[in-house]
């Protein structure tokens, strides 16, 4: 299916405009309205800026499958696939036929659809609606920064296409641009931080939600975003930003934190996407695939759970065992404990992660040893009960935080990626072998259905036999 060919001119009818966290997608067709006529004031928009986020939170996309299979790639996780799921990313054996590159693409681009029909809509300008055209904006780029961290080439190969990223969308059903090409990578990230600028200049400082788009959200990503360019004093400036707001606080010991996953919209939370107990994941969710249940495909390897100070880390809490025959299985329990209905919110953006963006963004920039330490004790002060870091800290300190800290969330195979590192063979039962930096299977295949549909889709190396 072209990507532009989705229709989401039935997002917008009268009933769904006074609901608040619903399906907003599922209107019949004699409720179709025009895209021209349909976005006409303030609460139109918003209606359809929640249809955004309604998309993104699905099971497909960040609401379990991009996060999941972002972890079974890296060193962290593998799957035994015991209900047949993310056996292919675990095994990094990827076909044109995928599923969960078909759904990573058809539903990141159908977001976008509708983040261009909030953007295009001539409703005028208040601070209601340009804070909701700021958010449009913002999360256009967060759905094709983390399409071109999928589908990207520039880990993939060496020289050739290793430049090539992915189409960057800004209209919606235009004629012109049914069949789009690929853009460079660099322009895509360039793209990224021009429509996460207009957001910064839009959405108002007061607006600190922390289910939709806020600003500090805004300067938050910017952080993630210029931390993987390799801009690092805007990395580090983002960061600052929300770090100094005083709106958002790491949990202080073991209990806060547990408790932090166990409660929607907690302390540290800066961007997450909502459920709610009529709109929620139910057993599709993270939780039934992290914890043992009957789905529990997804395991820590044995090598993540001993790197955890079983004695000193309070983040250990939040990991667990369960005998499997002769075998143990190593869990993350902690981090979306409702396996029973899928309701947890899923957390986008935590300050935990923005601290050790600015952190490592001192550690590539060359600060010294010192000023590191200063800025992961933030976090460290809060997770140990003895810092390891006093006097100095390095990046591969850094590093290790962010393996410990954002476990089962899906950056590290980014964090991966960006340090160039191999990808070492676990205890996958299929036989996967070390991915050696760079290799063709660090990005996804374009969907077999795109390349079918799309006379100007490039194919990624590796797979095109």
């Amino acid at each position: 299916m072209n990507i532009f060919k989705k229709s989401y001119l039935l997002i917008l009818v009268a009933g769904l405009l006074t609901a608040s966290c619903s399906d907003f997608l599922e209107p019949s067709v004699d409720q179709a309205k025009e895209t021209s006529t349909a976005v006409a004031t303030a609460a139109d928009l918003q209606a359809v800026v929640y249809g955004i986020l309604d998309d993104m939170n699905s099971t497909a996309l960040y609401g379990r499958d991009l996060i999941v299979a972002n972890e079974v790639r890296s060193d962290n996780m593998w799957s035994s696939s015991a209900s047949n799921r993310f056996g292919a990313p675990s095994q990094h054996v990827y076909t044109t036929q995928n599923g969960n590159a078909n759904s990573f693409w058809a539903n990141s681009y159908g977001a976008i659809a509708i983040a261009n029909i909030a953007i295009a809509a001539e409703v005028g300008s208040s601070a209601a609606i340009d804070d909701l055209k700021g958010q449009a904006y913002a999360l256009r780029a967060l759905l094709h920064f983390d399409l071109v961290r999928t589908f990207g080439q520039h880990h993939a190969v060496a020289g050739g296409t290793a430049n090539l990223g992915v189409p960057y969308v800004t209209t919606y059903n235009e004629p012109d641009n049914f069949l789009p090409a690929r853009e460079s990578v660099a322009d895509v990230y360039t793209k990224v931080l021009a429509d996460l600028a207009t957001a910064e200049s839009l959405i108002s400082t007061s607006n600190t939600s922390k289910t939709t788009i806020s600003y500090y959200a805004v300067k938050a990503l910017q952080s993630r975003v210029n931390l993987e360019v390799g801009n690092y004093q805007a990395a580090i400036d983002a960061a600052d930003v929300v770090i100094n707001s005083g709106v958002y606080t790491v949990p202080a010991d073991q209990a806060a934190l547990v408790a932090s996953w166990a409660t929607d919209e907690s302390s540290n939370s800066i961007f997450e996407l909502g459920y709610t107990s009529t709109n929620n994941a139910g057993t599709n969710s993270i939780a039934r695939i992290y914890q043992n249940t009957n789905y529990g495909d997804v395991e820590l390897n044995e090598a993540t759970y001993d790197l955890y100070d079983q004695a000193n880390d309070f983040r250990f809490a939040l990991l667990g065992t369960n005998a499997n025959g002769t075998d143990t299985q190593f869990r993350l329990t902690g981090k979306y404990p409702d396996e029973i209905n899928g309701e947890d919110n899923i957390r986008m953006i935590r300050i935990e992660e923005v601290i050790l963006n600015k952190a490592e963004a001192q550690a590539r920039n060359g600060a010294t040893g010192a000023t590191i330490a200063a800025t992961l004790n933030t976090l460290a002060n809060n997770r140990y009960t003895t810092s390891p870091y006093v006097l100095t800290a390095d990046l591969d300190d850094v590093l290790l935080e962010r393996r410990l800290e954002l476990l089962g969330e899906g950056h590290y195979f980014a964090t991966q990626m960006r340090n160039g590192d191999d990808i070492a063979a676990d205890e996958d039962p299929g036989g996967f072998t070390t991915l050696v930096y760079p290799d063709f299977r660090a990005a996804f295949p374009i969907p077999q259905s795109e390349m079918d549909a799309n006379s100007s889709m490039e194919q990624n190396e590796g797979y095109t036999n």
